[in-house]
């Protein structure tokens, strides 16, 4: 077959194998899609539950629910005894001596066992009484014990606002460590039973983890501390193999989230606790559905070779594809690639764009939060102004201001005289409630230290300076009032007590005016609810134009646009967002429709968390022309190539029909048939060339038939002697020969040769040779003689000199003597019933040399009852592997010496088989023929 005719007949095997290729590629691709999806989703659950567990480690959420744990208990088991001390000594083992419960009867009296030491009984019982008492009597005790709440619990710890929020969990710093304050009653309104809990350290992280880690491993969940070399200790149960090196190189990297086949692994936020959850996930890992989609592709490639194939390789002889159909299927397939590629392309920049677009949406998004983070700056200078209106409305009367008068959502003001009394105010914020002595005192200090002039003019008694621990309170530069102080008629942002307040203060030097300091304070917290019902209208639909704005409240769980439905995903995004402290985003969904959030912590709203949400409908409608014209182009492709391909199948069908049938008559062996060949073209040469091949072909099969005849078919019956042979000529007609003879004397004549190439001229000295020693075999004589006859009949009959090698060899089956004479054969090989195989060396030059030294000596060798003779040509040692190393000679002995003593017809099959494995696809290069003789002993006594 010409080059051309082996690339057209591999060109449609080749486009198939190609489109294989591509849809395996494509469905890989899938998988890693399916699978991107499905880490995603796995991801953002296992991020569910790394925030559900950040929210147990925070102190002050783990303080509230232990508390409302012990307060279940209480409320059950309302009688004091040794169940209650048994209860409270198990609270304080698992949060530590640090932890003072303080359980409470309906008296108001702390019911706490005395066997169970409390670190101050008499703060408990104080405090209680001012959480749980009269509005007033509290104010007063509060005022009392200010001097011991502030040692024990700081200087900003305030009762009358822990007072306004039972339930919530509140943190005090003094003496340079920080504590929680918890309470709760039991039934509010009721009567004064119920707890407080005191934590005057609080709890470290890994109290809090010693009571998750079992039931996070019962629910298939590893836990584990990241130390500060990258390294990873678990906690609890050992990880599974492989989890911890996955987990600490996520660690190296500074990464979040890693994932190694069905395991994923988080950073619990906030990152700094370093701590990581790890979980299974099965439906999250895909490599079976890769390793079944390349099994899949097996199963195809192997179902195309066995259509494809040769009918008579593949076992079906009936298969058949119609020229037709086959350049149809071809110019299908041509076209399929580039648009199968088109297709994988335009996926791929589909989900390119869709990660471009989304990109776009977030930052837009954080943009616009950022923007409506600081458009509440100017609520500040709204205050300002709002100041100093009330300055000069105060400055322009010599009386107070009448209620009437005050701007609205002014906050908390006092005007005061130069001796530090009031001239007027407004009424207390539930907010300020217990600050009165601290703003008393700021303001006479401010009054002492800014109108000193004044107060030296007016002749007046010089106003008491704060006690010492107020003038350190006001003097400490690292609480801040210290800078308040020197700065006048200027708004200040300050946390005081918890609170962030807008604070404003300013002194007048005017003598004739009794006014001489007014200070106005502003909670955050309500110019923050003031400005987003303002902003973000309560009762109103949040914008209708992408993105959505939505601002939620941490401290009181308030959500703006106020009584908008919020989904469980949006509160766990906020959750999330608060904890980690960083912008976040995640899908969720939105009235019903998928969408993508973007949520992140005010930086001017403190204590909120900001989240803007845009429809994923809106962020990929500009996508949708793209899929139409993608899907648009590919169909005008696919109708194109079908269009094409059976246009030029129909223009080749008519002189394929005409080969078609000549092939078929050739297949019923019709050496008449014949083709019309009056076509120009090139379908013209094929049919001239093809009633030429059935010339040639009618005589290459009748010479191949007639060297088939002259090589032996089986093995002849000799009595105490067995063998067996095979041949395999690398073309039509083979130069390779070998044959048995019986001899009359009883004796068995077997004989190998080899002619120089192969084809007509070697198959014709086959011929001669075969004929030259069937007549010496009718009349045997000495072996050298038979060289000697063969030599004169090459050199005679053969004008081109031909060569050949030849190998005679005689068993006696009644003594099993071996005699044999070799012109240049590769040496036989003498194989022992033990199973060694050893060359039998023998000189001599190959027939047609005219040597007329050619030694007339003859070799001998007894062989035993079981020993054989094996004779090969050296097509044999030729075999080339794939990669183009020789068989070789070596490989032939040591495969002789593994099949060891069997028959020889399976010694034969074994070397053929050796030989297959070995050259795999290669076709062989020479003639190859193995001939195998076994003396069985005296009596034919050898079995196997």
């Amino acid at each position: 077959m010409s080059v051309g005719a082996r690339r057209g007949a591999g060109l449609l095997p080749l486009l198939l194998f190609i489109l294989l290729l591509g849809v395996i590629g494509w469905a890989l691709s899938l998988v890693d899609l399916v699978e991107r999806e499905r880490r995603t989703g796995a991801e953002e659950e296992l991020g569910i539950l790394a925030g559900t567990l950040a929210r147990r480690l925070d102190p002050e959420m783990a303080g509230e629910a232990a508390g409302r744990r012990l307060l279940v208990w209480c409320q059950r088991r309302p009688g004091a005894g040794p169940a209650l001390h048994r209860r409270l000594a198990g609270f304080r083992r698992v949060w530590g001596p640090h932890a003072d419960p303080g359980v409470f009867g309906p008296d108001g009296r702390l019911r706490t066992p005395a066997s169970m030491p409390l670190h101050s009984r008499f703060i408990m019982q104080k405090l209680w009484d001012i959480l749980t008492g009269p509005a007033n009597a509290a104010e007063r005790e509060e005022a009392r014990l200010a001097r011991q709440f502030s040692t024990l619990f700081g200087p900003d710890f305030l009762p009358g606002v822990l007072r306004t929020r039972p339930g919530r969990a509140r943190r005090f710093r003094s003496r340079n460590r920080e504590g929680l304050v918890w309470w709760r009653p039991s039934a509010p309104g009721q009567d004064r039973a119920g707890l407080l809990c005191i934590f005057w350290r609080i709890p470290r992280a890994t109290q809090l983890l010693r009571p998750l880690v079992e039931p996070l491993r019962r629910r298939g969940l590893h836990l584990g501390i990241a130390t500060a070399d990258h390294r990873l200790r678990p906690l609890g149960a050992r990880w599974p193999r492989g989890w911890l090196a996955v987990t600490e190189a996520m660690l190296r990297a500074g990464h979040t989230s890693a994932w190694a086949g069905r395991m994923g692994a988080v950073l619990v936020p906030p990152a700094d606790r370093r701590l990581v959850l790890a979980r299974a996930f099965p439906r999250a890992d895909l490599d079976p559905a890769r390793r079944g989609v390349w099994l899949a592709g097996g199963v195809l490639a192997l179902g195309m070779l066995l259509l494809l194939g040769r009918g008579e390789r593949a076992g079906l002889p009936g298969f058949r594809l119609t020229v037709g159909r086959r350049s149809l299927l071809i110019f299908l397939l041509a076209a399929l690639f580039p648009l199968l590629g088109l297709a994988f392309l335009g996926m791929r920049t589909l989900q390119d764009r869709q990660t471009i677009l989304q990109t776009r949406a977030f930052t837009r998004a954080r943009l616009l939060l950022g923007e409506l983070d600081r458009e509440f700056l100017h609520d500040q200078d709204r205050f300002l102004e709002r100041c100093r209106a009330l300055q000069a409305i105060a400055l322009a009367s010599r009386v107070p201001p009448e209620p009437t008068d005050i701007p609205p959502h002014l906050g908390y003001w006092e005007l005061r005289s130069l001796t530090g009394e009031f001239w007027g105010k407004s009424p207390p914020a539930a907010w300020a409630r217990g600050t009165d002595l601290f703003f008393d005192a700021f303001g006479k200090a401010t009054i002492l230290q800014h109108l000193e002039d004044r107060l030296a003019s007016s002749g007046r008694k010089v106003l008491r300076p704060p006690d010492p621990v107020t003038q350190q309170l006001l003097s400490n530069p690292q609480l801040g009032f210290s800078h308040i102080l020197l700065r006048a008629d200027a708004v200040h942002l300050t946390q005081f007590a918890k609170m962030h307040l807008y604070w404003f203060w300013d002194v007048f030097h005017d003598d004739s005016h009794p006014l001489a300091y007014m200070t106005v304070m502003h909670s955050l917290a309500e110019a923050w609810d003031a400005f987003l019902d303002r902003r973000l209208p309560p009762g109103s639909a949040p914008l209708a134009s992408p993105p959505i704005f939505l601002v939620k409240n941490l401290e009181s769980g308030v959500w703006y646009p106020r009584h908008t439905a919020i989904g469980a995903d949006l509160e766990e995004l906020a959750h999330r967002c608060a904890l980690a402290g960083d912008t976040i985003h995640r899908p969720v969904t939105w009235k019903g429709e998928p969408g993508l959030a973007l949520a992140a912590p005010g930086r001017h709203f403190y204590g909120h968390v900001l989240v803007a949400i845009q429809p994923t409908a809106s962020i990929l409608a500009p996508l949708a022309p793209f899929r139409q014209a993608l899907a648009l182009a590919w169909l005008i492709g696919l109708g194109i190539a079908l269009a094409c391909g059976w246009v030029l199948a129909d223009l080749f069908l008519a002189p394929v029909g005409d080969l078609a049938g000549g092939l078929a008559a050739l297949a019923r062996r019709d050496p008449a048939v014949r083709i019309p060949a009056d076509r120009a073209d090139e379908f013209g040469d094929l049919a001239r060339a093809f009633n030429l091949m059935v010339e040639n072909l009618k005589e290459l099969e009748l010479a191949r038939v007639v060297q088939e005849a002259l090589l032996p078919a089986e093995f002849p019956i000799v009595p105490g002697c067995s063998g067996a042979v095979w041949n395999r000529p690398a073309t039509h007609l083979g130069g390779d020969y070998c044959d048995f003879f019986p001899l009359a004397d009883g004796r068995l004549m077997a004989v190998i040769g080899d002619a120089t190439g192969h084809g007509v001229a070697a198959a014709l000295v086959m011929s001669m040779v075969k004929a030259e020693v069937f007549d010496f075999a009718g009349e045997p004589g000495p072996l050298p003689g038979l060289l000697a006859r063969l030599d004169r009949l090459l050199m005679a009959l053969t004008p081109r000199k031909l060569k050949m090698t030849f190998c005679v060899v005689v068993l006696d089956p009644a003594t099993g003597d071996l005699e044999a004479v070799n012109a240049g054969h590769p040496f036989p090989i003498l194989l022992s019933r033990q199973g060694s195989a050893q060359e039998w060396p023998m000189t001599g030059f190959p027939l047609g040399f005219a040597a007329k030294g050619r030694p007339q000596r003859v070799a001998t060798f007894p062989l035993t009852p079981g020993g054989q003779v094996v004779l090969v040509t050296d097509g044999l040692f030729e075999v080339a592997s794939p990669q183009g190393q020789p068989f070789g000679y070596d490989a032939l002995r040591q495969s002789l010496q593994k099949v060891g003593w069997r028959h020889p017809a399976h010694v034969a099959d074994h070397l053929r088989e050796v030989i297959d494995r070995f050259r795999g696809p290669c076709p062989f290069t020479d003639d190859c023929t193995i001939v195998v003789v076994r003396w069985d002993g005296p009596a034919g006594g050898t079995d196997a």
